[in-house]
């Protein structure tokens, strides 16, 4: 009888970095094969995905969970030493945990799943090509002048203040400090803090996104989720991550908590099980529909 049971993964990017993560096999069923790559949020341990995970296996499923490198499964002994930006968890890290899951079920649909800042970099790889469906969970825009004016004095303090002073003074930037995610590589934090300075973020033309067409090369369909009550991804935020897939057919959905049976979800909650479980049952329908 197959073993339907997690187990930990570990596969290589393309510069030879060893990433970690856990396979979580779909439960039996009669419906065609189809496996999710879990993209996680910007520092997001992707053990923070394990609920979600097996309620997509059960749901006939298979799902990969990862850590891009410096983060979690896949951190590193000294963050100082690390040299990797965000364009590399995109370009490399995300490629192989693709290129990894194709491998594991080569026949299958492979449908890329992103929270936040982990949705907005499929567009960063040409493996973008091998997925058939895209969801985006409060991915959005970073450009700060799409916030309300307190989260944009947020931003902007973060930016231009407290992010290059902290990543100066320790070597790499402890997000650890004032959220729920873990330290951030230096080179990460100077490359999206540049993003979020630029009203078109990371496909303004002085960078090198916009010129690599992956976005626009994408054609399949697109679900994207937000939620009335995060302050992080507003609505028009998330309308223009979006619009960087302008050949997606794009089910765009602002969503209030009440509509999904839940008394909040703002950024994380749709992956939380006290909150999440009538978003997940979405997204599987999603998944499944022809």
């Amino acid at each position: 009888m197959p073993d339907h049971s997690p187990r930990k993964v570990s596969f290589e990017s393309r510069d030879g970095f060893l990433l970690h993560g856990e396979w979580h096999p779909a439960a039996p069923g009669g419906l065609k094969t189809k496996v999710a790559i879990v993209s996680p949020g910007m520092g997001v341990p992707a053990r923070f995905y394990r609920p979600f995970a097996r309620f997509l296996a059960k749901s006939q499923v298979n799902v990969l969970i990862f850590d891009f490198r410096g983060i979690g499964w896949s951190g590193v002994d000294d963050l100082k030493q690390l040299q990797a930006d965000a364009t590399t968890w995109g370009n490399l890290d995300l490629a192989a945990a693709i290129d990894f899951a194709h491998q594991q079920t080569p026949d299958a649909v492979l449908v890329g799943i992103g929270h936040s800042f982990g949705g907005s970099i499929f567009g960063f790889t040409e493996k973008i090509r091998d997925l058939k469906k895209i969801v985006h969970v409060c991915s959005q825009s970073g450009f700060y002048g799409l916030f309300s004016w307190r989260i944009r004095l947020y931003q902007l303090f973060n930016i231009y203040c407290s992010m290059p002073l902290l990543t100066y003074l320790l070597g790499y930037y402890p997000a650890h400090w004032v959220t729920n995610s873990e330290a951030l590589p230096a080179g990460f934090v100077a490359e999206w803090a540049a993003w979020c300075q630029r009203p078109d973020y990371f496909m303004d033309g002085r960078f090198e996104i916009r010129e690599r067409g992956y976005h626009s090369a994408y054609a399949a369909p697109l679900l994207s989720l937000s939620f009335s009550d995060d302050t992080f991804a507003t609505e028009i935020s998330v309308d223009r991550m979006a619009s960087f897939y302008p050949n997606s057919q794009v089910d765009r959905r602002h969503i209030a908590p009440s509509e999904v049976a839940a008394e909040s979800l703002g950024h994380f909650g749709a992956f939380k099980p006290s909150n999440g479980k009538h978003v997940w049952k979405m997204i599987a329908e999603w998944i499944h529909a022809a």
